[in-house]
């Protein structure tokens, strides 16, 4: 009679008291978690719910088209829009070990005209609307000051592009495999010779090739940029630089370094100049790269990153947000 009884008032109170189920622990973010820059240590999922919709927001950057310049018939390059993905991000910021430096999930947003909807042309400089510029480094003699600009950059944390001569690469395996290690590479074409006056159009053709293909075997890298001798050319050559897949570069800044003007005047002619996209061409001399500190220096406080030509004709994503 008592068990009856105990299990008669055991269901009463389950009809008349309200269920409540087990509560779950909140989700915290493990200490150390940095992400975007910023360390999340302790953060709780729902903190993160209401945060990332206005850190994207933030972090946020608008595509561009690319653009047709007809005063300088050449091509402005856009650029890709990136977006944060919340729920990825969510994800991976609360599931992270302690002391983890997270790589923030984008999406990559296509600007409507691309090189493709565009005219075939050479590009001289990046987008306008970035705080950043290139250093071109067209390289077929001054091997002795390679140590030296190289040393400088890695010192300042900062990646040119160079454009080889073939037989400079031939001639100099050591070197150009030095280069590689930090530095992006480009196809300068094969000998000093001016391929738009010098060379057949399946010549053209075969020296591109040939650069590229040394590069690559000296160094696993395969040129995507071409920047042809005092930047001479032809609707010729634009097709073969397209057929072999490389992208005709011209410049927007030139030092005139082979002129062997003073460390001075290469200062000075780089900072009058100086302009968002700008393309600057130098060549490994004695007083480039006297010049190339203090020109560093200077165009990083006004404001400028320095970075490399692919990375400048199309961003990555932000490393860090406002």
């Amino acid at each position: 009679m008592y068990q009856k009884l105990t299990i008669l008032i055991f269901l009463t109170l389950l009809l008349i008291l309200p269920y409540q189920a087990p509560s779950s622990p909140e989700i915290t973010v493990a200490e150390g978690v940095i992400f975007l820059g910023v360390d999340y240590s302790n953060w709780q999922e729902e903190e993160l719910r209401n945060w990332l919709p206005t850190l994207q927001e933030l972090c946020y950057i608008e595509p561009l088209d690319a653009q047709h310049d007809k005063t300088n018939q050449a091509i402005i390059p856009g650029r890709s829009g990136w977006q944060l993905q919340i729920e990825e991000n969510i994800l991976a910021i609360i599931s992270s070990p302690p002391n983890t430096n997270l790589q923030a999930q984008w999406l990559e947003i296509q600007p409507e005209v691309s090189l493709e909807d565009l005219p075939l042309l050479p590009i001289r400089h990046g987008n306008t609307e970035d705080q950043s510029v290139t250093f071109l480094i067209n390289v077929a003699w001054g091997e002795e000051f390679v140590p030296g600009i190289l040393n400088t950059l890695a010192n300042k944390n900062i990646a040119a592009t160079w454009f080889l001569v073939g037989i400079w690469v031939k001639a100099n395996p050591e070197l150009t495999r030095q280069i590689a290690e930090t530095q992006e590479l480009a196809n300068h074409g094969y000998s000093d010779r001016y391929l738009t006056k010098d060379l057949s159009t399946t010549k053209m053709a075969e020296d591109l090739t040939a650069t590229s293909n040394l590069i690559e075997s000296l160094t696993g890298t395969r040129t995507k940029f071409f920047s042809p001798h005092k930047g001479e050319y032809n609707i010729t050559l634009l097709e073969i630089s397209e057929s072999t897949n490389h992208q005709l570069i011209l410049w927007s800044i030139d030092t005139i370094d082979w002129r062997d003007p003073s460390p001075e005047e290469i200062y000075e002619r780089v900072l009058d100049k100086l302009h968002p996209g700008a393309t600057i061409l130098m060549h490994p001399r004695e007083n480039t790269l006297k010049a190339l500190p203090a020109l560093v220096d200077s165009i990083q406080q006004k404001g400028y990153s320095i970075i490399p030509l692919s990375e400048l004709l199309n961003p990555s994503p932000p490393q860090e947000c406002p």
